[in-house]
């Protein structure tokens, strides 16, 4: 029994230190998506939403999951302190114990669930946000001499041509496609499901925008910075071909390393040759530039991907960012005229017929 009695206490502990770890994370995460959603929508967003939290979403099964690791928690502790209670044999060694992972459970599971709600109502407990379903024709009327609107032209249709864009870049395709298709019908919505698909779509237009100019600054960045490192190499190999002294080996072999780690973009040797070459203020705030900007590129720290702890950036996302330099190819007078686009100035253009249609 005493075997048994451990081994349940290690799955109760790292059942304990699994689901508070995750509750905590899809707490800070959801607090996250919550401003996120306002900072990107900003005066368009006039009642409680949170991008991309839907009953169908990675965000809802991640907290059926952690309920259910509480459950299941709550179910083995219960379990275990109402056998050494009966028993009383092992009162003193583990009755204690069950019974705090019991109160323990109790706690999360109020502080997690609570936690979603709290995190809900003061991220919008503002005037803004407020607006009752039945005040929402009244605030649209009043949105529209706010908001922007581009174009008096409205299509009632968009086409893509689906076929020939699918070669170089099938995943946008399937958003755009599901994009045009809620364009079509958005007439024929209900107004709140019409009202959330449209922030559903400015939303991800203008996170792709946001994002996609943030990247193309980063890389500039890191082009000029090279430059300038290029710019040292140059000013040390020319100082070297006039001075006779440094055509020793220990400067060819310097000089040789430097180009093998700009070549390379290798942290360190950059480091190294900035040192050498700049100022002690210079040179912190150069490779704090370059670093940020090496960082931006690396995988690892992707502000596009999918993840499911973070609700606004979903697969649609993800996809839209498949191959930002591909072309669409599309038709606003029912395929009569094609006209052709990058992907980013397509959406600029499509947002507009969004939101001239939206609100007209």
């Amino acid at each position: 029994m005493n075997y048994q009695q451990t081994t349940l206490v290690i799955i109760l502990i790292l059942l304990m230190v699994v689901s508070i770890y995750l509750a905590f994370k899809f707490l800070l995460n959801f607090h996250r998506s919550a401003k996120k959603t306002k900072q990107i929508l900003g005066r368009e967003l006039i009642m409680p939403y949170v991008q991309g939290m839907k009953w169908a979403s990675s965000a809802f099964f991640n907290i059926i999951m952690i309920d259910i690791i509480i459950g299941i928690l709550l179910i083995l502790s219960s379990l275990g302190f109402g056998k050494v209670y009966s028993t009383l044999k092992w009162a003193n060694n583990y009755t204690a114990f069950y019974f705090a992972v019991m109160l323990l459970t109790l706690i999360t599971a109020l502080a997690f669930n609570l936690g979603i709600v709290i995190i809900y109502f003061v991220s919008f407990n503002y005037p803004q946000y407020k607006t009752k379903k039945s005040e929402l024709p009244e605030e649209f009327k009043s949105l529209k001499q706010i908001v922007s609107i581009e174009t008096s032209e409205i299509p009632e249709t968009i086409k893509i041509d689906a076929d020939k864009m699918q070669t170089r870049n099938i995943l946008a395709t399937k958003v755009i496609s599901k994009f045009l298709h809620f364009y079509s019908i958005l007439d024929t919505l209900p107004l709140i499901k019409k009202y959330k698909i449209y922030l559903d779509q400015i939303f991800k237009i203008n996170f792709f925008a946001d994002t996609l100019l943030f990247m193309e600054q980063q890389k500039q960045k890191e082009e000029e910075i090279l430059s300038y490192v290029e710019a040292q190499q140059n000013i040390k190999k020319q100082a070297a071909n006039q001075d006779e002294l440094d055509k020793d080996a220990k400067v060819k072999e310097e000089i040789n390393w430097m180009e093998e780690m700009a070549e390379n973009v290798n942290n360190k040797a950059v480091a190294e040759n900035l040192k050498n070459t700049i100022s002690a203020k210079e040179y912190n705030k150069k490779y704090d530039e370059y670093y940020q900007a090496v960082r931006s590129q690396d995988p690892m720290y992707a502000s596009v991907n999918k993840n499911n702890w973070l609700t606004y950036r979903d697969a649609d996302v993800q996809d839209l960012f498949y191959n930002t330099q591909s072309t669409v190819y599309y038709s606003i007078d029912d395929g009569k005229t094609i006209i052709e686009k990058p992907l980013n100035e397509f959406l600029l253009e499509y947002k507009k017929f969004l939101v001239a249609k939206f609100y007209k």
